[in-house]
């Protein structure tokens, strides 16, 4: 059963994906509803993909490495997968540290501070992308 307290889905077909809560009241059955939605979205993918988890309203008080972030999950590890791009929660500031890209298992961690400098940097590094072919109607305003 889909939850109201987050969404899992595409941006762009087989290439992008996304996971948002829709407020800071997460629980560990939204936690584990969003990686099964997220493990079941990118079951049958062959070719590379990128990821946008959106964390501006979570309620974490640190921002996680790429180590710490796959020992959680195995989607996380997907062989396809490129790069993980987190969108910080709110309350917490990017520190030189995590402006970093963080390489592990082949997956590149980038983390940014909103939604519009999440996909200004995949448009940057994945020219078959446009702007009008990501739908983020996915994501809360």
């Amino acid at each position: 059963m889909k939850s109201p307290n987050y969404k899992v889905g595409w941006l762009v077909k087989n290439q992008l994906a996304a996971l948002t809560h829709f407020h800071s009241n997460i629980t560990q059955e939204d936690i584990q509803g969003v990686l099964k939605e997220t493990q079941d979205l990118i079951k049958n993918i062959t070719e590379p993909f990128s990821i946008i988890i959106d964390n501006r309203l979570a309620p974490i008080n640190q921002i996680y490495s790429l180590t710490q972030l796959q020992s959680s999950s195995p989607v996380l590890s997907h062989p396809q997968l490129e790069y993980l791009i987190i969108i910080k929660p709110n309350h917490l500031t990017l520190t030189e540290k995590h402006k970093h890209i963080e390489i592990a298992k082949g997956v590149k961690l980038v983390n940014t501070s909103s939604i519009n400098t999440s996909t200004d940097f995949l448009l940057e590094k994945n020219k078959t992308l446009s702007l009008k072919s990501i739908n983020l109607d996915l994501f809360p305003n």
